[in-house]
């Protein structure tokens, strides 16, 4: 039987990049080793193990160059994941790792460190003003080391998997591997449903509250409208959104599994704005439940949204005109038809595709060697 063990970079909030490290544990029925453990998110079903330990667990807790030298020198020899067969990875911080050459190794690529990468034109117009000169100046070096590693480090694993195809073409930009298979994030689709009879005339955004989110262009949009928003999730821009809301726009917060639920069935239509999702959750848990989505025409979201047909997609400023269509032309799916049309990205396909990669993957990493014998048996 093939020994299995999963590494995440770390356990940091209830997020996608958990779940699916999580799932792989589930899917295997292996350990999973992080860097540092947040057990009060932790699941129940999921044995998970600490790898870090004394400064750098502590400097793992940290962030800027700290964080990014403790998961440089933890992760290198990583001793207990030198035991097992075959390791599946997920964050870019695991591919410091340094396998035995006999090892098979997956790795599972969220992103492409978005701020060094795709998101870096974002970042320098929207962050660097807000950080001070000399701050901005020393995060550009930072991520320009960044890119350098990741493109070095990319080449390490036996095979690279993305959770869309347009993190798969980012890494051919970016990391230089044009070999990346895809399989989407594992969403529990059958937790969600189409309610029709719940729905009310409210939108709603699901959300981390940070700056590539770009929620303060959707609370501006609603602030000319008669309309009420709803936003549910938490993160360091809230108390700047916050005096950015008009009275219609209502702040959740954090919110349970079933609130989250309610919420996304009740919604007239969900509003995604973020910059060039690598995936999309947020937008998978919407149509899952049948409703419709309102997405920019950026990254992944505008391959998720059909437009008329499931939701509306829209050019980055132009939100106000997909909002009227919502309201004017509605979609031309059922509620059921929309659910329907999530449930390829299940846990059970998940299960499935990873079963079936590591098969291959452990097929193609065998070590075979042919003597033709025969010549020698007559000396």
């Amino acid at each position: 039987m093939t020994d299995v063990a999963i590494a995440h970079w770390g356990e940091s909030v209830n997020g996608g990049g958990e779940r699916v490290a999580w799932e792989l544990a589930r899917t295997f029925n292996a350990p999973l080793y992080v860097s540092v453990r947040n057990k009060a998110i932790e699941p129940d079903d999921v044995e998970v193990k600490q790898l870090f330990d004394g400064l750098t667990e502590r400097l793992g807790k940290r962030g800027g160059l700290s964080h990014m030298a403790a998961n440089q020198f933890g992760w290198e020899i990583a001793q207990p994941l030198r035991d097992y067969d075959v390791l599946i990875s997920s964050g870019n911080e695991v591919l410091s790792y340094v396998p035995p050459t006999e090892q098979t190794w997956i790795h599972y690529v969220h992103h492409t460190s978005r701020n060094a990468t795709d998101l870096l034109p974002t970042v320098y117009e929207r962050k660097d003003g807000t950080i001070g000169k000399y701050k901005a100046h020393l995060e550009r070096v930072i991520r320009k080391i960044e890119r350098q590693i990741y493109t070095s480090y990319a080449t390490k694993p036996d095979v690279l998997v993305a959770n869309s195809e347009v993190v798969a073409n980012r890494v051919a930009s970016y990391w230089g591997r044009t070999d990346t298979e895809v399989i989407y994030p594992p969403v529990p689709v059958a937790d969600y449903g189409a309610d029709a009879e719940s729905t009310e005339d409210y939108y709603l955004v699901l959300s981390r509250l940070d700056w590539h989110k770009a929620i303060d262009d959707i609370i501006a949009e609603f602030a000319n409208r008669d309309k009420t928003l709803v936003i549910a999730g938490s993160g360091s821009e809230r108390e700047y959104l916050e005096k950015l809301a008009t009275s219609n726009v209502q702040f959740e917060g954090y919110v349970s599994e079933a609130r989250k639920q309610g919420l996304l069935a009740g919604a007239k239509a969900v509003i995604n704005n973020a910059y060039a999702e690598d995936f999309g959750l947020t937008t998978v848990e919407p149509l899952a439940s049948g409703t419709p989505v309102i997405g920019v025409r950026e990254g992944m979201t505008q391959h998720l949204i059909r437009d008329g047909i499931n939701g509306f997609v829209y050019d980055r400023g132009k939100l106000s005109a997909a909002i009227d269509r919502c309201e004017s032309e509605g979609v031309i799916w059922s509620d059921r038809q929309i659910e329907r049309f999530a449930n390829q990205f299940s846990v059970q396909e998940f299960h499935d595709k990873f079963h079936l990669l590591v098969n291959e993957a452990m097929n193609d990493t065998e070590v075979s060697i042919s003597w033709d014998l025969e010549k020698y048996t007559h000396c």
